[in-house]
């Protein structure tokens, strides 16, 4: 009888320990999931300012390729040199800004 009763004490101290180490891999697993759900937002947002950029900077060549006839891209008026330069600063400071945010994401 008291070998069964030393038996049955290490097996309870044997789930005892298995039900830490399932908490701990539980833990984990969660741990996992909330990284990877992470992973995926910042490939989202880092896809998502690359095409910011692309479009900034397209955007920006279009106006910069037709200097004497460039027209707002917006409501279709004829910019003179200070409404190009206006625009172009505009376009710079967001593809600064996207620039840095993309950058900023890959950290």
């Amino acid at each position: 009888m008291p070998k069964l009763k030393e038996e049955a004490q290490q097996a309870q101290n044997q789930l005892l320990q298995l039900a830490g180490q399932e908490q701990t891999l539980h833990n984990k697993r969660d741990v996992s999931q909330e990284n990877t759900a992470q992973i995926r937002t910042l490939e989202s947002d880092k896809n998502r300012l690359e095409k910011e950029i692309v479009e900034i900077d397209e955007k920006l060549n279009l106006l910069l390729a037709q200097p004497d006839n460039a027209k707002c891209p917006v409501c279709q008026t004829e910019l003179g040199a200070s409404g190009l330069q206006h625009i172009s600063k505009h376009y710079n400071s967001e593809n600064k800004a996207s620039r840095s945010n993309y950058t900023a994401s890959l950290r």
